[in-house]
């Protein structure tokens, strides 16, 4: 399974990010995927790769606002535009947000569907 995951600065700025591991999304310098963006907490968001149970068909990713062991992101994080509280399971082409605009990402589980999708503007009509 190739999972990816398609961070958009602005409509005409994104980054595609290859994921085989646990992550922490945020400004720091130490966090694995940095994102320099005022919007975002030093540790905003962490991304935590499950590995394949008996019922599951593949590996799987659990997101958390804020770092797993510490306290959340000053200005939340969304999930196909719900605001996420508890640890939530990412599924194929859900849209995570950071704030109100942008940064904002696509987790991918399809490298070839990302490579794709990553040649096209972000939807404008996606409410927040």
């Amino acid at each position: 399974m190739n999972f990816q995951l398609l961070v958009y600065l602005s409509e005409d700025n994104k980054k595609s990010h290859e994921l085989n591991n646990s992550y922490v999304l945020g400004r720091d310098s130490s966090c694995e995927i940095r994102i320099l963006s005022n919007i975002l907490s030093r540790e905003h968001c962490t991304l935590i790769l499950m590995p394949k149970a008996k019922h599951d068909l593949h590996p799987y990713y659990l997101l958390r606002d804020g770092v797993f062991a510490g306290n959340p992101s000053r200005n939340g994080t969304w999930v196909n535009g719900d605001r996420i509280t508890e640890i939530t399971k990412l599924k194929h082409q859900d849209i995570i947000t950071f704030g109100r605009d942008y940064p904002k990402a696509v987790f991918w589980e399809s490298e070839s569907e990302a490579e794709q999708y990553k040649n096209e503007t972000f939807p404008s009509d996606y409410e927040y």
